[in-house]
């Protein structure tokens, strides 16, 4: 942008003139964020002709696009929020910009300590985007699946994606489909809300309802990847649900994993987020066999073709030593950090060394164990046996 341009930009925002019925004040950009209330009523107004002037190509609408959503990250009260987008009207353009309301949305999350509060505007914002012929975009769709798993929202992500009560859904009116990203984010609503069962049939490879039948055309086509499953591990967790944790990582029955239905293998951090869904619900057995290096039924050996190998770290250990802790398993904690018995510890033979988060874990199993005497000697700095020492 030349000198020229930039003083027409700044002109769009801060140019004064005598306000007209319908003009919407904003504020000065050079001025930061809107610090208090008193700046509301000292707002300067935009001159339409200016505007008009400014907005002869799209790279001009791009520029005040940029600096609105600038201005929109640093607001601190709605109503400063919904001058900017009102501020859009005055553009010389047909159509006018996504960008602006898909900060907002997300915006609105951080204006409100209270959830309901932020929902209802976001609710607000999306009835404003209809009213002025603004179309959403795949990026409006999930920064409202995000709002509503932020704020406990479930109805309202069911009626974004799916037709209920025979009413379209959301996106169908849009002309939207669905894409892999928005399918994961439900998943997250799923986890947020305690809906498991809605998130099993939604990802259940042999459900009727699973994402890939319920949008057979949707381009490019649904593919679960590495991130669905997490998400999917995750609202296990957050449930309470093992046993529906299995069918996504192993064969159960007969039945391929999903994961191998899919084409992916798991990688180390679906294996640590196992480990969690493990601690959560006090299966320790199953996540000392998973982990475990002497076990045949270890991570590293279920899938020893896995791209790329799959190979313990600090965040896999941290994680056990964490279902240590919620199981009560000390004696379990002992041989990942420690050799026990002649054996080397199992961090040494992933060629790992234990850091200040993993010491601090152990602590941890020590203080929900009641095992004082273990956690004073590893900590005692005069104790050959301290953690430094060792």
């Amino acid at each position: 942008m030349n000198d020229t341009e930039k003083e027409r930009l700044k002109a769009f925002f801060t140019h004064p003139h005598r306000p007209n019925k319908g003009d919407v004040p904003i504020a000065n950009p050079t001025k930061g964020a809107f610090s208090s209330r008193r700046n509301i009523t000292s707002y300067k107004h935009c001159n339409l002709r200016i505007i008009n002037d400014f907005n002869h190509g799209h790279k001009a609408l791009i520029d005040v696009e940029k600096v609105t959503i600038n201005l929109l990250s640093k607001v601190i009260h709605m109503e400063d929020a919904l001058r900017l987008l009102n501020n859009l009207d005055q553009l010389r353009s047909s159509v006018l910009p996504p960008a602006p309301y898909n900060k907002c949305i997300n915006r609105c999350l951080a204006l409100h300590s209270g959830h309901k509060a932020a929902f209802d505007n976001i609710l607000k914002i999306l009835n404003l985007m209809l009213v002025k012929k603004v179309k959403p975009d795949s990026i409006t769709a999930m920064n409202f699946l995000v709002a509503c798993a932020e704020c406990g929202e479930f109805e309202a992500a069911k009626q974004l994606l799916f037709d209920v009560d025979g009413q379209p859904s959301w996106l169908s009116q849009w002309e939207l489909t669905p894409n892999i990203a928005l399918c994961n984010a439900y998943l997250t609503v799923c986890a947020k809300t305690g809906k498991f069962n809605e998130a099993y049939e939604f990802l259940n490879v042999a459900s009727p309802n699973n994402m890939q039948r319920r949008w057979p055309n949707a381009k490019p086509p649904i593919k679960p990847d590495r991130i669905t499953a997490m998400n999917f591990l995750v609202a296990c967790a957050e449930c309470g649900e093992f046993e529906a944790a299995k069918p996504l990582l192993f064969d159960v029955n007969g039945q391929p994993s999903w994961l191998s239905q899919w084409g992916l293998t798991p990688n180390i951090a679906l294996c640590s987020a196992y480990l969690t869904v493990c601690a959560k619900t006090g299966k320790f057995n199953e996540a000392y066999e998973f982990l475990n290096v002497a076990s045949p039924n270890n991570m590293q050996r279920r899938w020893p073709n896995a791209k790329p190998p799959i190979k313990p770290d600090l965040i896999t250990a941290t994680n056990f030593l964490v279902a240590c802790a919620e199981c009560g398993e000390f004696e379990a904690a002992k041989p990942l950090l420690f050799d026990v018995n002649g054996q080397p510890s199992w961090l040494s033979q992933w060629e790992l060394t234990p850091n200040i988060a993993l010491c601090s874990a152990y602590l941890t199993v020590c203080a929900k164990t009641g095992k004082f005497n273990e956690a004073y000697e590893f900590l005692n700095v005069a104790s050959p046996n301290n953690m430094q020492r060792r």
